[in-house]
């Protein structure tokens, strides 16, 4: 039975951003483990959001392998009171054991996991969204997600002319108006639902990479020494 040592925190954090929440909520990935890295595709059950999610580390060669229940799975992980998790499995059950506790959960085979998305088909509608790029910082999210907090909108319209982004919260007849100075973004306007403030509230510890363009997906990207993600939210019709 192979296993290897991962971050109880840093694997909560990647497990947790693919989950995420409410309608953007992701109940089962596949995960392919490699030596050197996590990666898994998952796309929403709403077939909003198109998720690429990457771990870096040290692992064993595992292939493929079928977690379902990832709520529960990101909850277990996180109620471990300890820095480092020993992670092992057999051929149909996934291990997590500390110093004092164990879990045990059965994996789900690889081909009933249907919300996935092929790797080429991914980076193809990241390269057409890519390319009008433009960074908001954690404190830029967390003012617009204090907005939405005092609003509920029923969707968030971003808008960018002469390099000026107005992200504006609508309500029925009641909006908020946000305004950001960007550099070199050509302009866009792009209508998003309102689950996308469930994507930003993940994302608001991180300063996020997005790309925009009219009538394409928005693209979010977050990365550091050990993660990295790539997100396509698809836009409403004008």
């Amino acid at each position: 039975m192979s296993k290897f040592q991962v971050d109880k925190a840093l694997f909560h954090k990647f497990v947790g951003l693919v989950t995420l929440r409410g309608e953007l909520e992701n109940k089962e990935m596949l995960l392919n483990v490699s030596t050197n890295n996590m990666v898994t595709y998952v796309v929403s059950a709403s077939k909003i959001l198109c998720v690429k999610g990457t771990l870096k580390g040290t692992f064993e060669d595992w292939g493929e392998v079928g977690i379902d229940n990832l709520t529960m799975f990101k909850n277990v992980v996180a109620s471990t009171n300890i820095a480092s998790l020993d992670v092992s499995k057999t051929e149909n059950k996934i291990m997590l054991a500390g110093t004092k506790v164990k879990y045990s959960g059965v994996l789900r085979n690889p081909k009933y996991i249907v919300n996935t998305v092929a790797a080429d088909k991914m980076q193809s509608l990241v390269d057409t969204a890519d390319g009008n790029n433009f960074t908001l910082k954690s404190a830029d999210i967390k003012e617009i997600i204090g907005y939405v907090s005092a609003l509920s909108p029923t969707f968030l319209l971003f808008t960018c002319k002469n390099n000026k982004l107005t992200v504006n919260l609508v309500n029925q007849d009641n909006s908020i108006e946000v305004d950001f100075t960007l550099a070199n973004v050509e302009d866009f306007q792009v209508k998003l639902s309102k689950a996308f403030v469930d994507l930003l509230q993940a994302l608001s510890e991180f300063d996020v990479e997005l790309s925009m363009k009219s009538d394409q997906p928005a693209l979010l990207r977050i990365k550091d020494k050990d993660l990295e993600f790539e997100y396509l939210y698809a836009p409403l019709k004008k």
